[in-house]
């Protein structure tokens, strides 16, 4: 029972919160709203860089942290992510991106599932097993604009469940990256998950928007001759507290990838870390939370292939 009463708390956190006014929770940079799907990191690699990462290319799921940052791909590349989250809940987000002769495409599909939860009524009785799913399509544009800028676009199509009651919606996000004059530093901005959902059980979810701005430096360890990238976030949401992520990761030895990252505005979760190995044009990336006030702790997983 106590199980049952954890997971369906943190299925409501990451899934629907909230559905009415009363159960208003304050979840990562989304403060009081739901789809909380949006706003979970995608790849093991933006997770442990803090979540951010608006100036930063970390991938064809960079898509999700700033559509424009994928004009940066040069190549064909896909990312397959499985994240194994609290309580059961599960996280799967797959992603590719590709060059155009005009900019740079890219596409996405995220799903969130609670497994099944044990029904109760309000005296305690076993009502019947349910689950909660929230998932999201997108497609993304992007191109530059002269030397130095790249604009992106991308939309979103959403879809919630409940038991058997469903709602569908849709999002935008538009973003601008920047290479600065000086070597390894560049500057990001985005808008992200302005939209609409329709009615789910007599209530309309509002979505996470929110603006975010940040910078992104990569540089060489001068004695060891080794990359590395440090960046810094700041998101200002639509509904909700202002909040800042940072990243770090460095090549600690070849084909091996060191990362740390740090969120202020997470309800379960604030230091991340990761490792990432490379192998031609595979790479696989793991990321650890360490969760607080629940038992369990996440663990995602992703597998990135470049140039095919």
């Amino acid at each position: 029972m106590r199980y049952t009463i954890r997971k369906a708390l943190a299925v409501i956190v990451f899934c629907l919160c909230p559905l009415t006014a009363s159960a208003q929770i304050q979840v990562s940079e989304a403060g009081d709203t739901g789809m909380s799907l949006l706003l979970l990191a995608p790849s093991a690699r933006i997770a442990a860089l803090g979540g951010g990462g608006f100036a930063h290319y970390a991938g064809s799921s960079s898509q999700w942290s700033n559509p424009s940052s994928i004009t940066q791909a040069g190549e064909h590349s896909a990312e397959f992510t499985h994240t194994e989250w609290i309580e059961g809940i599960t996280h799967e987000y797959a992603s590719f991106v590709t060059g155009l002769n005009t900019g740079t495409l890219g596409m996405s599909v995220q799903l969130l599932d609670s497994g099944d939860i044990e029904g109760r009524d309000p005296f305690g009785a076993y009502t019947g097993i349910y689950s909660i799913t929230t998932a999201g399509v997108s497609v993304s544009y992007a191109a530059p604009l002269g030397d130095r800028l790249s604009l992106g676009v991308a939309a979103r199509s959403l879809y919630q469940k409940v038991a058997e009651e469903t709602a569908g919606g849709y999002a935008f996000d538009i973003g601008l990256t920047m290479n600065t004059s000086f070597d390894g530093l560049r500057f990001g901005a985005v808008a992200r998950n302005y939209g609409r959902m329709s009615k789910l059980l007599d209530e309309r979810t509002e979505l996470p928007g929110t603006i975010g701005i940040g910078g992104a430096y990569t540089g060489i360890l001068p004695r060891y001759l080794r990359r590395y990238t440090v960046m810094t976030d700041f998101i200002f949401p639509r509904y909700g507290n202002n909040s800042v992520r940072v990243g770090f990761e460095v090549e600690a030895l070849e084909h091996f990838v060191l990362r740390l990252g740090y969120r202020d505005d997470s309800y379960f979760e604030d230091m991340i870390y990761g490792i990432g190995f490379s192998w031609a044009r595979v790479a696989a990336d793991i990321a650890y939370s360490p969760m607080n006030d629940v038992s369990d702790d996440a663990l995602r997983f992703t597998l990135a292939v470049t140039g095919f």
